[in-house]
């Protein structure tokens, strides 16, 4: 797997979930992985239309004759098209937020009724994740602002910028590739991909909303009992403790 090292490996990251996600990732002991062109922000892995023209600008400068300048323009016509991901093959993302704790604001966005779990693993852990088909890569999101196609100056990196907007997600990504054989028809790509882990060696604690009753405690740890994962499952102390140490 490919890294950038900017966060240390015992840095902590949080997966939110529903519980149906929950209970997918337990059943095929994997991690959904959506396509980044499906994700809520549309210009999430995306470029900007409006480097239309400084783009076709710096091409034209580097041609000669203007038959190969119109079939280089008719390829980035199609690429602006399909979203402008298909520079590196079509992106897979899975999203962690990173924290010494966990967020308040990421249980009411992603468990809004209180029925969903945290997932606790470290940087370190999510680097040991392999897959045999799809190419990783892993590493924080860059938040900015980019004014023009001169501002990336890695096209491998576009998976991992965001507009300032989402700087509030604190996101740590594993981005997957498929080979460019496998994603030439863009119809017949999959919006999901699964990403096949062991829980119980990728993740450090599970954890329930914050003031979880008893009961559903009792049978959030029977489930994941029922699944031999080696995890300890407690309750978030997020609301009850004021200095912000706890899940």
């Amino acid at each position: 797997m490919s890294v950038s090292n900017r966060l240390d490996d015992t840095a902590k990251v949080w997966r939110f979930m529903d519980l149906w996600k929950f209970i997918s990732l337990l059943n095929d002991n994997a991690l959904t992985m959506a396509r980044i062109d499906i994700l809520e922000d549309p210009y999430d892995g995306q470029l900007n239309p409006q480097w239309h023209d400084d783009a076709k600008r710096r091409i034209s400068e580097r041609l000669e004759s203007d038959e190969e300048q119109q079939k280089i323009m008719d390829r980035f016509d199609s690429f602006l098209r399909q979203g402008g991901t298909d520079s590196c093959g079509p992106a897979y993302v899975s999203c962690w937020y990173t924290g010494q704790s966990s967020s308040l604001a990421m249980w009411k966005l992603y468990c809004p009724s209180g029925q969903g779990v945290a997932l606790q693993s470290t940087v370190g852990l999510l680097k040991t994740i392999q897959s045999e088909e799809l190419t990783l890569q892993c590493g924080p999101v860059e938040y900015r602002t980019l004014n023009r196609l001169g501002d990336i100056n890695d096209w491998e990196k576009l998976p991992f910028l965001k507009r300032k907007a989402y700087d509030f997600e604190r996101e740590y990504r594993i981005i997957g590739r498929e080979p460019w054989q496998k994603s030439l028809n863009k119809k017949a790509r999959d919006t999901h991909k699964q990403l096949k882990i062991d829980p119980s060696k990728l993740l450090t604690k599970i954890w329930a909303p914050a003031g979880c009753p008893t009961w559903q405690m009792h049978q959030l740890r029977g489930l994941v009992r029922q699944y031999d994962i080696e995890v300890v499952v407690s309750r978030s102390g997020i609301m009850d403790d004021s200095w912000g140490t706890r899940g």
